[in-house]
């Protein structure tokens, strides 16, 4: 959970699009849990994300739609970026990422930072914790934990710029979809996101209605001073907006309070138990066994 809030509300939110700003503590938390994700650093993360922002859904676009479901999800992961992505990328600014310190060392040693925080110490704690069998650790906390994280985060990429409602601009692919929301942690109301990158939010609403761990961790780190300067985009931007190019009947209407608290609470649990899913597998093994995991 933390590798992806260290994605989602860190090279995200904060290096990506600059939606809040950070004292050095929370950077130091937010880097070390990123880095574990195994894809790549905050800095070259952010660079590749700005570039998607800035050419959506065109051949500029690192994670381009429009070359298939397959390529937007893990394709553009695996191939070396094509010219046209090149060259718009060098049209960006990123020095600011360069001159933040600890920034650009996490990019400078992000390979023994990956293998520290997200193979030795992971794997080494169920091995010396509870004598977990040395490969059976390697496999799930390592491997199969690296693999459902950047395929949950993955989606948003994908499914979130195929499936869905445009309520805010009809006339782009990224669109809100409630599932891909759940297994992406928080990601995948995707059209508000892309009309207003500088939001900190997922959506207009308070945060706490919709499933939202990073949102609800960035406000936590507000409270206790670590997190400052959250951007919203104002009530008035935003029916500006949807009068322009939005669809108003789709868009969140203003409900009762306790319709809110209902939906809240409907939409964590549901958040959570779909989320979590990679541990029924593991725990069906065991009680149709009778044998422990390890």
């Amino acid at each position: 959970m933390m590798s992806g809030i260290g994605t989602s509300a860190g090279s995200h939110r904060l290096w990506s699009h600059r939606s809040y700003r950070a004292r050095w503590p929370l950077k130091l938390w937010l880097l070390m849990f990123q880095a574990i994700t195994m894809n790549g650093s905050a800095l070259s993360y952010a660079r590749d994300h700005r570039t998607h922002h800035k050419y959506s859904d065109t051949a500029g676009d690192p994670k381009n739609p429009t070359r298939g479901l397959f390529y937007s999800h893990i394709g553009w992961w695996l191939l070396k970026k094509t010219d046209a992505v090149i060259e718009g990328g060098r049209q960006l600014d990123f020095s600011d990422l360069y001159r933040e310190r600890l920034v650009y060392l996490q990019h400078k040693y992000y390979l023994p930072i990956f293998i520290i925080f997200g193979v030795l110490i992971p794997w080494s704690i169920p091995v010396f914790g509870w004598n977990e069998d040395p490969w059976m650790s390697f496999g799930l906390v390592v491997v199969l934990r690296i693999t459902i994280v950047l395929h949950h985060l993955f989606t948003v990429n994908s499914l979130a710029h195929y499936f869905g409602y445009r309520p805010y601009d009809f006339r782009i692919r990224p669109a809100d979809h409630r599932f891909v929301n759940y297994i992406s942690f928080g990601e995948g109301i995707h059209n508000y996101h892309h009309v207003f990158p500088y939001d900190y939010r997922i959506n207009e609403r308070s945060q706490w209605e919709l499933f939202n761990p990073p949102g609800m961790f960035i406000q936590l780190n507000r409270l206790i001073g670590l997190a400052y300067d959250l951007k919203v985009a104002s009530p008035s931007v935003i029916a500006g907006v949807v009068r322009r190019r939005g669809v108003q009947p789709i868009r969140d209407q203003k409900r009762s309070l306790t319709f809110r608290i209902c939906n809240a609470l409907f939409d964590w649990t549901v958040g959570i138990l779909v989320g979590a899913w990679a541990a029924y597998p593991l725990i069906a093994f065991k009680l149709l066994t009778g044998r422990t995991i390890g």
